[in-house]
């Protein structure tokens, strides 16, 4: 598992209609370092590199690096 494990994809994700990007809700462990990228190797061998990014993530206490969590 090199992300997380994925939860949704968005609607032209699923349809396969956008060449550029894919969309994923991915649940990941907190505990390990966020991915920025990895290589890919695709059905035909060929390898391609994938760049991550994160809609949004929780901020992190400067100290002792732990997630904060948010309270409503």
């Amino acid at each position: 598992m090199l992300l997380g494990v994925p939860l949704h994809v968005d609607v032209t994700t699923l349809m396969l209609t956008r060449l550029t990007y894919a969309r994923v809700c991915v649940k990941i462990d907190t505990l390990n370092l966020l991915v920025k990228e990895f290589d890919l190797q695709c059905p035909n061998r060929m390898v391609i590199n994938i760049s991550v990014e994160y809609e949004w993530l929780p901020s992190r206490c400067s100290s002792c690096n732990v997630w904060l969590s948010i309270t409503t």
